[in-house]
């Protein structure tokens, strides 16, 4: 197979982006196993109600220009983009707390407290970059993206809204290349900076991680994968392996197990006790 084709870009290639409805995910409900739950108080009631989404309305739509090129074999972008973030920010509310003493978690005086929450949506700015060149097969790329506009849970009860806005930049950088026939191997570093740091979040000013994901062909037909990421600063970590037939042209039939683990606010950890083996059948046309 011969190299990327670089046909037509050698000139710089703008464009605009606009989404009249951003589509936003879809969390499941409460209680369900991959929920993304908020954190639970010792001692305090516990209730999560419905979602709170951003009307469709221009306003609320997605806007952004992109800028690519290609210079001496680089692929170069650059991006902006503002939209309402496609995950939710758990806002929260303390009902029955007549004392609080100042610390995390402790029991309210007088009466027992809980802790409301509702998933609402942010509008978020994103200007970002990307790069990539190919090495004689071996392929580098890189992003690094800042938003702003992001709101993160603050565990300090204090806080009245249990939410604190953190400007982020979030880049990465890997590798990935074909060692042997029917190989392929992919390495990243991905890193989180808190620019406006507020430690009530639990996260620190730099949050690191490494990801590798492993391929190969066992058969003209049966494929095997093996993915994992794992935090660099704590323990949180996903371990998962599949297996993808290719019964047709169109048909794919994917088995696989992922295993969870860390910490329980970690990305991970929190789904600790919901490792899962997994049924997948995907037709295209």
């Amino acid at each position: 197979m011969g190299g990327p084709c670089r046909v037509f870009q050698e000139r710089p290639a703008p464009g605009l982006i606009w989404l009249p409805a951003p589509e936003y995910d879809r969390i499941s409900k409460p209680g369900a196993d991959f929920y993304p739950s908020p954190y639970r108080y010792e001692g305090f009631g516990y209730d999560v109600r419905s979602e709170t989404k951003l009307s469709r309305s221009f306003a609320n739509g997605g806007f952004g220009a992109r800028f690519s090129t290609e210079r001496s074999g680089w692929d170069l972008s650059a991006f902006v983009y503002r939209s309402p973030d496609m995950a939710p920010t758990f806002a929260r509310e303390v009902t029955g707390l007549t004392g609080l003493g100042g610390g995390l978690g402790l029991p309210a005086l007088g009466g027992t407290a809980t802790t409301i929450y509702r998933p609402t949506y942010d509008r978020l700015l994103r200007v970002g970059g990307t790069l990539a060149k190919d090495f004689d097969g071996l392929v580098l790329k890189a992003e690094a993206v800042f938003t702003q506009g992001r709101r993160f849970s603050a565990l300090d009860l204090a806080n009245r809204n249990g939410l604190v806005a953190q400007n982020t930049i979030d880049w990465v950088i890997g590798l990935e290349g074909t060692p042997a026939e029917g190989w392929r191997v992919n390495g990243q570093f991905f890193q989180r900076a808190y620019l406006n740091h507020d430690p009530v979040t639990g996260f620190k000013r730099f949050e690191s991680g490494v990801s590798l994901l492993v391929t190969r062909a066992l058969t003209p037909t049966l494929d095997a994968e093996l993915l994992a990421i794992s935090s660099l600063l704590r323990s949180d970590w996903l371990a998962r392996a599949a297996l993808t037939w290719k019964a047709g042209p169109s048909l794919r039939v994917k088995a696989g197990y992922d295993a969870f683990g860390g910490e329980p606010l970690g990305l991970f950890g929190r789904y600790g006790r919901q490792d899962r083996v997994y049924g997948q059948v995907r037709y295209t046309y």
